[in-house]
């Protein structure tokens, strides 16, 4: 039953992942870390999810729109036209 709750939460969070790649970073590293899918007994213990959010987030940095798709700069105003530099 745990394998099928992660795969329900996992599969749910895709449509969130497509929308905002930061979801999909937190999951990949949930995923990752935490490992919940080898806590389960069934087909979810080899399951790759960690490869599955993965693509998702590398496919909505790709499609994303505006400036959470990929940041130029590591601090908002740190890159400012106006500073000297």
């Amino acid at each position: 039953m745990r394998d099928v709750l992660v795969t329900l939460i996992v599969f749910g969070s895709l449509p969130l992942i497509l929308r905002a790649p930061a979801v999909g970073v937190l999951m990949w590293v949930w995923i990752s870390v935490m490992n919940p899918h080898t806590q389960g007994w069934g087909f979810a213990q080899t399951f790759p999810f960690a490869y599955v959010i993965g693509v998702a987030t590398l496919l909505s940095l790709v499609v994303a729109r505006g400036p959470e798709a990929c940041p130029r700069c590591p601090a908002p105003g740190s890159c400012s036209p106006s500073s000297p530099g």
